[in-house]
């Protein structure tokens, strides 16, 4: 059995096995702590360097996962206003690693100043809060 630590929360959870796949259950049981999740969102061009970024911090145990999905994104760089197709990534890991996530980001990034915004997850559904715990060791 995993205990997760959410705000206010203890949650018990409980890894299944089904087939291939692990079903985690949680219940909540009461009881104060203090440990949340965060999501990390940043984009990169082209595609093949979001898919290096995102699979070396699922590897690293940094991330649970790691979505990638197509933007266009038009900004200010250098005095010129640019309008260039990118890559968004929302990084599901904990609080915990946010700093490691970011130096691991800036490590494999190529951009000078690469987009990396970590917003805290106040709440969820606690079996999958759990989850992202369990891989990335935070557990």
């Amino acid at each position: 059995m995993l205990h997760l630590y959410c705000t206010r929360t203890i949650i018990n959870v409980v890894p299944v096995h089904v087939g291939r796949d692990t079903v985690i259950s949680g219940e909540v049981t009461g009881s104060v702590r203090t440990m949340t999740g965060a999501i990390v969102i940043f984009s990169t061009a082209p595609a093949s360097l979001a898919e290096t970024i995102a699979r070396a911090l699922v590897e690293r145990r940094l991330a649970a996962c790691v979505n990638m999905t197509g933007v266009r994104s038009v900004y200010r760089w250098e005095g010129e206003i640019c309008d260039e197709p990118e890559q968004l990534l929302i990084v599901k890991t904990t609080q915990e690693y946010g700093e490691k996530v970011l130096a691991a980001i800036r490590e494999l990034h190529t951009y000078a100043v690469p987009e990396m915004i970590v917003l805290p997850i106040t709440g969820g559904y606690p079996p999958y809060l759990a989850w992202i715990a369990q891989e990335t060791g935070s557990g």
